[in-house]
């Protein structure tokens, strides 16, 4: 296999330099990342303008400052270092919200959005956790994802999986604290705290009570869902913006796809493409749920699956008609190891590259 390998970037100081840093150095894929979530979003409806965007972006703003405004401060140095406006930069965390408010809803190209799988100690093969995610967008993101380790002052430090000019998506820190997420479709989006950032809230705790906890607690913009990983212990957390459910896992193993699974989300459900999560939610139970002794390269086999198609939990852009869609970074997390593994885009053409976090 091909070891292509996602850029690797470095960041250190205050949330300011880091996010100055981050925009300094992927100043050219933030711009293509930008001119890409502007282009689409200005296909929605032709009497969309820039200005109206921006405006919308700013919205957000004070709910972010209210909560976390060290990410502010850090979205503010990342716009300076990339050489855009504060308001572009709020455009890049929030893509799903704005996407949601211009079309008024969801097209089903919206929600084809990643497959994730723990396996806690009981079930591993060498008693070591493992957390993994295969993450489904739109395919030009496989050449703006970047592998980021970040320490900031004061704060736990951490690996980041993210598009170049997002602060957050997925990632692992120094306390075995990992997280990753899935996209979930409901009623009554809002102004609020940004889905993308709420993983970052997640990585700057000690343990995964209190990670969860900082979930609960807020104000959420957004429908989304997340599963967190320590040392020792897993949890699933569905949400809309006022609800959230918890799913335990089941025999030291959980899959989560991009429907509501808890009996208590179900009313909320208005996904209309049941059929490609439920195919990938039961051919990741199919692979991994019966084994009891489950291994590095079964996860990432799990993750390369390509059977099932055009509902395979390894994506390529042309599975589906219309919809392409990828799995642009595939990811495989261990907490007692601080490591994580990262597969470019497709995971089934190339090698997982593997990086210590050092702090």
């Amino acid at each position: 296999m091909n070891p292509k390998q996602l850029p690797f970037h470095v960041f250190k100081g205050t949330h300011q330099q880091v996010g100055q840093q981050h925009g300094e150095a992927c100043r050219s894929l933030i711009h293509d990342h930008l001119d890409q979530c502007l282009s689409k979003l200005c296909r929605i409806n032709d009497d969309i303008d820039r200005s109206d965007i921006y405006d919308l972006a700013l919205r957000y703003r004070p709910y972010v400052c209210a909560v976390a405004p060290e990410l502010d401060e850090e979205i503010d140095g990342l716009a300076q270092g990339a050489g855009i406006s504060l308001a572009q930069a709020y455009v890049l965390q929030l893509r799903a919200e704005l996407v949601a408010t211009f079309k008024q809803g969801f097209a089903k190209e919206d929600c084809h959005e990643c497959s994730s799988f723990a396996v806690l100690s009981e079930r591993s093969a060498d008693q070591s956790p493992i957390l993994a995610h295969d993450m489904d967008l739109d395919v030009f993101y496989a050449d703006l994802e970047t592998l980021m380790e970040i320490h900031v002052e004061g704060e736990p430090s951490l690996f980041m999986v993210a598009a170049a000019g997002q602060i957050s998506q997925l990632g692992l820190n120094q306390y075995g604290v990992a997280v990753c997420s899935n996209f979930l479709t409901c009623d009554g989006w809002r102004l609020g705290f940004p889905r993308y950032l709420i993983s970052r809230l997640v990585l700057q705790e000690h343990d995964m009570q209190s990670a969860a906890q900082r979930i609960y607690q807020l104000e959420r913009a957004s429908s989304r869902n997340y599963l967190i990983m320590d040392k020792e212990h897993v949890v699933n957390i569905e949400t809309t913006c006022d609800a959230y459910a918890i799913i335990e896992p089941d025999d030291g193993i959980l899959f989560h796809t991009n429907h509501y699974c808890s009996p208590l989300m179900l009313e909320h459900e208005r996904s209309e493409i049941l059929l490609n999560s439920n195919t990938r939610l039961q051919r990741a139970q199919y692979l991994l749920g019966n084994k009891h002794s489950i291994t590095f390269d079964d996860v990432a086999n799990l993750l390369r699956d390509r059977a099932e198609l055009p509902h395979a939990i390894c994506r390529h852009a042309q599975d589906i008609a219309d919809y392409p869609i990828g799995t642009v970074a595939s990811t495989i997390m261990r907490p007692h190891e601080l490591e994580i593994s990262v597969a470019a885009y497709p995971p089934d053409k190339h090698e997982y590259v593997s990086y210590q976090l050092t702090c």
